[in-house]
């Protein structure tokens, strides 16, 4: 999974365990991709991220966004490629989720870990599916970067979880503290 100073999770990776390690990749429904466009037509960030898209992919958009929802398997080697904000070919910004089974023994009797994307992201409709999956989770681990301010974006986020969202336990991660010295930790 990727990391990065800046927001670098684009999609909704559930990571399960399987013998053999694979990756598939699920992009947006031609319904989800219109609510997109709709919550653009309020919200100019979202304006921006709808029209780069669909300028960068032309008449290829139509072959990843379906009625029905298309599935693509791909190689591990490039999984960066559909999930990172850094990408040049900017997949990601077509991409809903990432089911990525790996062997990891951690995984094995059915636990499966849900990363989602960070509380900044443009597109509402990846928030809001990281909400719901707040309403299943068992744990939460919200990562903070030790280098920034704690946001008033991450406390709300904190809050609701533990009072709306049902979630029972919360563990905090103070993430980069090698980028700070002693007494700013």
């Amino acid at each position: 999974l990727g990391t990065a100073v800046v927001p670098e999770t684009a999609n909704l990776t559930l990571l399960r365990y399987a013998k053999e390690p694979s990756a598939c990749v699920n992009f947006w429904t031609q319904a989800e991709w219109d609510a997109i466009e709709q919550s653009a037509s309020s919200l100019s960030s979202m304006e921006a991220f709808v029209r780069e898209t669909k300028e960068h992919f032309g008449a290829q958009f139509s072959t990843f966004i379906t009625e029905e929802g298309k599935s693509e398997s791909v190689a591990l080697e490039s999984l960066h490629h559909y999930t990172s904000a850094k990408s040049s070919d900017k997949k990601c910004n077509l991409v809903k989720s990432v089911s990525l089974n790996t062997n990891l023994a951690l995984l094995e009797n059915g636990v499966m870990i849900v990363d989602t994307p960070g509380l900044d992201d443009p597109v509402i409709q990846r928030e809001e599916i990281t909400l719901q999956y707040l309403n299943e989770c068992d744990v939460l681990i919200h990562l903070m970067n030790a280098a920034q301010e704690k946001k008033k974006k991450d406390v709300d986020f904190i809050l609701d979880a533990l009072l709306y969202r049902k979630v029972a336990q919360l563990l905090i991660v103070i993430t980069r503290i090698d980028a700070i010295s002693e007494s700013e930790l």
